[in-house]
């Protein structure tokens, strides 16, 4: 919010009516394992469905997402990681992914204010 109090004060045009917040997070699925023959992993994938749990990398986004009027998930199709990276977060069972969080204009200041608090040392 800082950063849109400068824009503001440098005359730049930051009224927006919906902010797009980037959330990364990760999906907890069945760790791969390089043991699973062609019927276990078909059943893995079939259950795979069933084992996904998201977390937030950010523990702030949980709270913004209370305020947020709709949210989509999105997965990588190209990443920058290394090979050996990518094998080692399917191998612990978690994938990187994002959550876009839309949160309208008005809610913005309420949830600053919720942030301070929930987040306060």
């Amino acid at each position: 919010m800082e950063e849109l109090g400068w824009a503001k004060e440098d005359g730049k045009p930051v009224d927006y009516d919906y902010y797009l917040i980037l959330a990364p997070m990760y999906r907890e699925t069945e760790a791969i394992n390089d043991d699973d023959d062609d019927d276990e992993e078909q059943e893995r994938v079939a259950k795979k469905s069933k084992l996904e749990i998201d977390a937030y990398v950010h523990p702030e986004d949980e709270f913004i997402e209370e305020f947020a009027q709709f949210r989509f998930d999105y997965k990588f199709t190209r990443s920058k990681r290394a090979a050996e990276s990518r094998d080692a977060f399917a191998e612990t069972g978690l994938a990187p992914s994002r959550r876009c969080l839309v949160v309208e204009k008005s809610k913005i200041d309420a949830m600053v204010k919720r942030l301070l608090v929930v987040l306060a040392p």
